[in-house]
């Protein structure tokens, strides 16, 4: 028998402990049983459903810059460090890396869509008191800042949320980047 690993979301989670402890067997087991028990011909014989609209891009996408606006918050009261990477934000964290569509398991491009938008749009300024985070290497040369393999960005509390940085000049958002570095 071969092994195969998923990721259930909470609530899906939730629902398996609790089914499987009302029959008395190990979620594993009902996982099979329930598969076991799908008409996988006819199932593929059928016309794809769209993706439902909990898991769509552009929700997910929204939540995760609620999330981002509720960590600069936390900043500016000092409850929070002022740097992270997306992987802190819970509606990133739970975001599926497959997907499952017409019985086949394929990886989901819906996590990576997510991180680099997110990625375009600090440096855009288009997300309000956030940028990205840069270090020193050790030749003393100021880079981009990783952790995890992951994007660092950085809350700036001393630019107002609802100013744009889209609107400073060069040698403004450069002091900023500068401050920020110290």
């Amino acid at each position: 028998m071969s092994r195969i690993q998923f990721y259930p979301d909470k609530k899906l989670e939730n629902q398996l402990t609790n089914l499987a402890a009302i029959l008395e067997i190990s979620k594993s087991a009902l996982v099979v049983d329930l598969l076991s028990q799908i008409d996988f011909d006819n199932l593929l014989s059928k016309t794809p459903t769209p993706t439902p609209a909990a898991y769509c891009y552009s929700s997910i996408f929204s939540d995760v810059k609620k999330d981002v606006e509720k960590r600069v918050k936390e900043c500016q009261t000092g409850s929070a460090p002022s740097e992270f990477i997306l992987n802190d934000m819970d509606s990133f964290k739970n975001i599926f890396v497959v997907k499952a569509e017409s019985g086949n398991i394929q990886p989901s491009p819906v996590k990576g869509s997510t991180g680099h938008s997110f990625c375009a749009q600090v440096n855009k300024g288009q997300i309000a008191n956030v940028i990205r985070a840069y270090t020193k290497d050790r030749s003393g040369n100021t880079v981009l800042k990783f952790r995890n393999g992951s994007a660092v960005y950085t809350v700036v509390c001393d630019v107002p949320i609802k100013q744009s940085r889209t609107d400073m000049p060069a040698e403004e958002a450069r002091g900023l980047r500068k401050l920020v570095q110290a």
